[in-house]
C-alpha cells in the first residue's frame, strides 16, 4: 500500500523515512518569490520572510499532474489531503485519479478529505499504517479510515490575527482591537471549516483554555458524538459550562426524563452545594441552572424527547 499526502500534513521522522509514503507539495508565494513546500524547505528562512512580508502572500494546491505522478506503481493508493474547505488539494487529487485511470487504467485509489490540516492529516496517515498492519482489505480500510476521520477533533491557537484578516474571515479593525487587548484566538475544525471556538486573554490562558476544551468532554459525551458522527446524523454540541440550559429548556428535559435523573450525584459540587441535604425540587432546579457541573452528561435532545448519559438504544429508535 502506498500513502500519498500533501504538504499540509506534518511529516514525522518515521514518515519521512518510509518509502511507501509520498509527499505532494503545495506552492507558497511571497510577493514574486515562489517556494515549493517540500520536506527540505528551509523553514526558518521562510518564516522570516513571512514576518517581513505580511501582505501579498499566497498558497496554491498541488497540480493534478503531481498527484498523477505520485499514484504510479502496482500498490493500492490512499491519498490524504487538506480539508476541501481550506484548499483545492482534495479536488486536485480527485481530478488526478480520473486522469490516472484514463492514461494507465483502473487501480485502487481512495482520496481522503481529512477535513483537517497539519497533525490531523498526520493522525490519518498513522491510522492508515496501523490498518495496513492489521491486514485489512482495501475496502475495509476505506470504511475504517472514514470513521476515524469523522471522530477527529482538531484545535489550534493562532499567534496573531494576520491569517484571519488576510483570508477575509475577520474584520481588520476587530483584529487590531483584539490584538491591543491581548486577546488570543482559539480555533478548531467544524466539518472541515476553520472556526473560532473560544478566546482568551494572553497566550498562557489560551493554552489553559485549549487544554480545558480538549479534556472537558466526559467519556459518555465522546461516545454520543461518535454515535451520531458514524451515522452522519447532524447535531449541535453545546458546552453546558459555556451556555447552560435555560429555565424553559430544563423544564422540557425534566418532563422527558425526570429531575433526579438529571442530577449527577458523583459531581464534586453535589455535596459542596448541599444537594444531598436539599429536598425541595424548586431549590434543586435553581441550583442546577446556576451550576451546570451538577448535570449528568451528555444531555441529548430530540424535539420533546431527551436522554442523559450514553443511551445508544434510545437514539437508534429516533432514526
Amino acid at each position: 500500500m502506498k500513502i500519498v499526502a500533501d504538504s499540509g500534513c506534518d511529516f514525522t521522522t518515521e514518515m519521512k523515512n518510509n518509502s511507501n509514503i509520498v509527499q505532494v507539495p503545495l506552492t507558497l508565494q511571497i510577493n514574486d518569490e515562489i517556494f515549493s513546500d517540500t520536506l527540505d524547505l528551509d523553514i526558518v528562512n521562510f518564516r522570516n520572510k513571512l514576518r517581513e512580508n505580511k501582505k501579498n502572500r499566497k498558497t496554491a494546491a498541488p497540480s493534478p499532474q503531481l498527484y498523477v505522478d505520485a499514484y504510479g506503481g502496482d500498490e493500492d493508493v490512499f491519498v490524504v489531503t487538506l480539508s476541501s474547505h481550506l484548499s483545492g488539494s482534495y479536488n486536485s487529487a480527485v481530478t488526478a485519479q480520473d486522469l490516472y485511470f484514463d492514461d494507465y487504467g483502473k487501480k485502487n485509489i481512495f482520496v481522503v478529505d481529512s477535513k483537517s490540516a497539519s497533525v490531523g492529516e498526520t493522525l490519518i496517515v498513522n491510522k492508515l499504517l496501523e490498518l495496513k498492519e492489521k491486514g485489512l482489505s482495501f475496502d475495509e480500510i476505506k470504511e475504517e479510515i472514514c470513521k476515524f476521520r469523522d471522530n477527529l477533533n482538531t484545535y489550534f491557537i493562532l499567534e496573531n490575527y494576520d491569517s484571519l484578516v488576510n483570508t477575509g474571515r475577520l474584520n481588520p479593525y476587530v483584529a487590531k482591537l483584539a490584538a491591543l487587548l491581548g486577546i488570543v484566538p482559539i480555533c478548531g475544525a467544524d466539518d472541515g471549516h476553520a472556526v473560532l471556538t473560544a478566546k482568551a486573554k494572553g497566550m498562557k490562558k489560551a493554552y489553559l483554555k485549549l487544554i480545558d476544551d480538549i479534556t472537558k468532554k466526559c467519556n459518555d459525551t465522546k461516545k454520543a458524538e461518535r454515535f451520531f458522527k458514524e451515522r452522519r446524523i447532524p447535531y449541535q454540541f453545546i458546552d453546558l459550562k459555556e451556555k447552560s440550559l435555560s429555565k424553559g429548556e430544563l423544564q422540557s428535559v425534566k418532563k422527558a426524563i425526570g429531575l433526579e435523573n438529571l442530577i449527577n450525584k458523583n459531581s464534586k459540587d453535589y455535596k459542596k452545594l448541599n444537594m444531598d441535604k436539599i429536598r425541595g425540587a424548586e431549590t434543586r432546579e435553581e441550583l442546577l441552572l446556576k451550576n451546570p457541573t451538577l448535570y449528568v452528561t451528555p444531555i441529548v435532545r430530540n424535539g420533546k424527547e431527551a436522554t442523559v448519559g450514553n443511551s445508544p438504544e434510545v437514539w437508534k429508535s429516533w432514526e
